[in-house]
């Protein structure tokens, strides 16, 4: 996420790109997106989910009904193409090449991108690898379609935002129409302010230009099926001499083998053993699927930045920088967010820190809350000063926008974290001399954890020089039952 906070000059406010919600920027209740059961995504701020095609093929929702099997179809054609491929880069060899073109579908705001919204699709050199890839499965006598779900067992640089970019690729008419039905059912357009702009029944995102695209939570998830395995053992029907050769190179299970063997070494082992990569894709398609539990959200995706903008309005904060403000102010500023931070979680805002089973969210949960946060009062008080946040964790970075001088590094842990001393004394120091940065604030939150450990880091905390990060401990700890907010 790159978003750039103005201040007020002339009497005028100057227009910031803050993270924005698609029912914020439709003006559209976000309880409806979930009785509707529809991702609610930021817009300028990839959400670390995924399409997973095994939730193509149970799938309750409509416009979907029909995806698996295109999907399925798909690769089935490109395989029929790559086995009448004699040779790289003959006719046909081109043509497969170009059923693997799937540019990331950019307005659903999925994915692993680190700012913005914008992935990196199927480049040239990754396709070309993936068709080597299945040329030598089909050598070895195997033509299911399947095995492209699950390559990133078997490819380097293949995970789950480009399995999730193939199928959305392939499937992208379903997710039209029912992004089309989506809008009419949120009575979106109806409630939409002028300015937003639309295209073929699509709201155009501002921040990227591109249509947006809306999805069900249905087929949503962390980790596609193909790469999340349980300890399944290794097919009991292969014969004790080939059971053991197995043994000695992949480990006793799929997933002591996934976990630790390179993809280059489980790839020549399948190869050499058909009857394995047969198995594999057995237990794939035995396996269930389970989408991403958003009613309980436990990694909050779907509430933390609606958390955030509700605490930080229900608490207003006045801030100030001057017209040229030195290092130190605005230093004073990111430390008065931080308390009111340290403030906001001690007294209401910790119960968002805990799923529905009391057990600590995510830390990248608690980072991106106090990104929520830092921006809403930024943008509150229209601040000359902009916070930046990584989608996959880190420091959240508090920049000048009219220049480069004046950097400010948050970052914010767990007392859960076991490398909650290193961040302090490595991690941290590391990034502010990455960023040319002086000033940086380490936020702890105490959700629990060792105790003696605990006590150890404070001592340690009290050895440190005084130009190390600022420490703020923050008592995060349930002070009754925790529950759904």
């Amino acid at each position: 996420m790159h978003p750039r906070v103005a201040r007020r000059r002339g009497g005028k406010p100057v227009k910031r790109a803050r993270p924005e919600l698609v029912s914020e920027l439709l003006n559209v209740d976000a309880k409806l997106f979930d009785k509707y059961g529809v991702f609610d995504a930021v817009l300028n701020f990839d959400t670390p989910l995924f399409i997973d095609p095994a939730l193509l093929r149970t799938t309750t929702v409509s416009e979907f009904k029909g995806s698996y099997d295109k999907v399925r179809k798909h690769f089935a054609d490109l395989l029929k193409l790559l086995r009448r491929s004699k040779k790289q880069d003959d006719t046909f060899w081109r043509e497969a090449s170009k059923r693997l073109l799937f540019p990331e579908v950019q307005g659903l705001c999925i994915g692993f991108s680190s700012r913005g919204t914008a992935g990196s699709g199927s480049g040239p050199g990754i396709r070309n690898e993936l068709l080597q890839t299945a040329k030598e499965i089909i050598e070895a006598g195997i033509e299911d379609p399947d095995l492209f779900e699950m390559v990133g067992l078997l490819q380097d640089n293949v995970g789950p935002d480009r399995i999730s970019d193939m199928t959305a690729g392939i499937v992208v008419q379903d997710l039209r129409t029912y992004s089309r039905n989506a809008y009419q059912r949120l009575g979106a357009k109806k409630s939409a302010p002028p300015g937003v702009r639309w295209l073929d029944g699509l709201a155009i995102n501002p921040h990227s230009g591109k249509e947006i695209f809306l999805a069900p939570w249905d087929i949503l998830d962390e980790l596609p099926l193909a790469l999340n395995w349980s300890d399944l053992d290794i097919v009991g029907a292969h014969n004790d001499e080939i059971r053991g050769r197995m043994n000695q190179i992949i480990g006793d299970s799929w997933r002591e083998a996934i976990n630790n063997t390179t993809k280059e070494d489980l790839k020549r082992a399948l190869l050499g053993d058909p009857d394995l990569l047969r198995d594999l894709l057995g237990h794939y398609r035995s396996k269930s699927a389970k989408a991403y539990d958003y009613e309980t959200d436990p990694r909050g995706y779907r509430l933390w930045l609606r958390n955030a903008r509700r605490f930080a309005g229900l608490n207003p904060v006045k801030l100030v920088l001057g017209d040229a403000p030195t290092a130190s102010d605005i230093a004073r500023v990111v430390g008065e967010i931080c308390e009111k931070f340290k403030h906001l979680v001690e007294n209401n805002l910790w119960r968002t820190l805990y799923d529905d089973d009391d057990k600590p969210r995510h830390e990248h949960h608690a980072q991106r809350i106090f990104f929520g946060i830092a921006d809403s009062y930024c943008q509150a008080n229209e601040l000359d000063l902009s916070p930046e946040a990584n989608s996959g964790g880190g420091p959240v970075d508090f920049k000048m926008s009219r220049g480069y001088s004046g950097r400010v590094l948050v970052e914010i842990k767990l007392t859960t974290n076991s490398r909650l001393l290193h961040g302090l004394k490595k991690q941290l120091p590391t990034y502010q001399a990455a960023e040319s940065t002086h000033q940086s604030f380490y936020v702890v939150l105490d959700v629990g954890g060792s105790e003696p450990k605990k006590r150890q880091f404070k001592k340690e905390v009290a050895k440190l020089p005084t130009k190390a990060p600022k420490v703020i401990w923050v008592d995060a700890t349930p002070k009754e039952s925790a529950s759904k907010v």
